[in-house]
């Protein structure tokens, strides 16, 4: 049965993906790039062949260390995400427990920083973390949409509350992210009209210090009719695309059609600047899982109603072509596709599809270890890997009261050479 990436999308939620920085272990070798570029005035749309430029590797991640939350004095709760300072300090952050487990580099339980609450500093609702340009921890939270700031050693730094964006009910954030010394997000927003129509606004935008005017960098309109309570897994007009990185130099790149293998690349003034694409067939899910998938759904859409009728939910029979985009701090473009997640031996974690800094497909790299993306997080900062191991999240189940989140888990930090 292929990996069931449902669970693993409502796991680790916008906030789920962070970035990699990994170096080729593969000599260079003089080939020939078989792709075309097409230049549409100030964009460049570069075609991928089928085949990277080099010969397929395989890398073997090297652990560094492995937390349990049974015998480790500090206890795990849910851990959803995950940042690391220059000095190899990782910051964990637990959703349950409302705190950041610190990490020393050589697998050291420091202690723990933050606490639940509405003051300074405080949250209850976190979703992400990142470290700001002064070094502060900031947990990422919604709502409200804020970032709550945290000296390393835990004193308060004050909050940052993000700028109203756009028209209708409250400011969603859904994920957040420090890249070239700009705040990066990804907002949400929508609003009805008096007939019961809805109408969505989500953008990617960016915030330099002190700055109180977005940089938008895709923004995208949808509407629904009042009529229409069926929902879509390939529809994403209730959230930004699922997919998306920060390049070292304020790149921004997003993957907002489900079914193709298509990136769109940003600069750091919002302009669109390039379109990736390579030939793909998305990965086909097998019948006995769409029904799994589909059950689950339906269970968390039972007894929900718009306008005073049953909303309903179709999951779609493939999965989505692109499952996550790993900027690098190299400029290059680490991507992960349905069948470098799903069609892959037990020993592989995935394999990765590897673009160069002009949007060249140049490489493809298995990364091997320990870890499944169905029953996993996987969290990447820098150049490490962080899998959170033994997690099995149910859709609509929530995590602060079910007895999965009861259970310990086991956090196992690598090294990507």
């Amino acid at each position: 049965m292929p990996r069931a990436n449902c669970y693993r999308r409502c796991a680790i939620a916008p906030a789920l993906i962070l970035l990699l920085a990994v170096a080729g272990n593969a000599p260079a070798q003089a080939q020939t790039w078989h792709g075309t570029i097409e230049t549409d005035g100030a964009v460049q749309k570069v075609h991928n062949p089928d085949n990277p430029l080099q010969p397929p590797e395989t890398v073997a991640l090297t652990e560094l260390w492995r937390l349990d939350g049974e015998s480790d004095e500090t206890p795990l709760g849910v851990v959803r995400a995950a940042t690391a300072d220059a000095s190899g300090t990782v910051y964990l952050l637990d959703t349950q427990l409302k705190r950041v487990v610190v990490v020393a580099a050589n697998g050291e339980v420091k202690g723990h920083i933050g606490r639940e609450g509405d003051g300074p500093s405080e949250f209850r609702r976190p979703i992400g973390l990142l470290i700001d340009n002064a070094g502060n921890i900031g947990v990422v939270q919604n709502p409200p949409a804020k970032i709550a700031l945290l000296k390393p050693d835990g004193e308060s730094a004050g909050d940052r509350f993000l700028p109203d964006y756009g028209r209708g009910r409250r400011l969603v954030l859904r994920a957040a992210k420090m890249a070239a010394g700009r705040l990066y997000v990804t907002l949400a927003r929508w609003s009805y009209d008096e007939t019961g129509n809805t109408s969505y606004l989500n953008a990617v935008a960016s915030l330099g210090d002190g700055d109180d005017q977005y940089v938008i960098h895709l923004e995208q309109r949808s509407r629904r009719t009042a009529d229409n309570n069926l929902y879509t897994e390939r529809e994403r007009s209730r959230g930004m695309p699922w997919e998306w990185s920060v390049g070292p130099t304020g790149r921004v790149f997003t993957s907002p059609d489900f079914d193709a293998y298509e990136i769109l690349v940003h600069d750091r003034d919002g302009d669109l600047v390039n379109i990736i694409d390579r030939p793909y067939e998305p990965w086909q899910r097998e019948p006995a899982h769409v029904a799994e998938l589909q059950a689950l759904f339906d269970q968390s859409f039972a007894g929900r109603t718009r306008r005073g009728q049953p909303m309903t939910y179709e999951v779609s029979r493939t999965e989505q072509a692109i499952e996550e985009l790993l900027a690098r701090r190299d400029g290059t473009l680490w991507v992960l596709p349905s069948r470098g997640a799903y069609d892959q031996p037990p020993a592989a974690l995935g394999t990765f599809d590897v673009f160069d800094e002009n949007g060249r497909f140049t490489r493809q790299v298995t990364l091997l270890g320990e870890g499944g993306l169905d029953t996993d997080y996987f969290l990447f900062t820098r150049d490490l890997l962080i899998v959170v191991r033994n997690v099995r999240l149910d859709l609509g189940r929530n995590s602060e009261n079910d007895d999965v989140a009861e259970r310990p888990y086991e956090v196992i930090c690598y090294q990507v050479p």
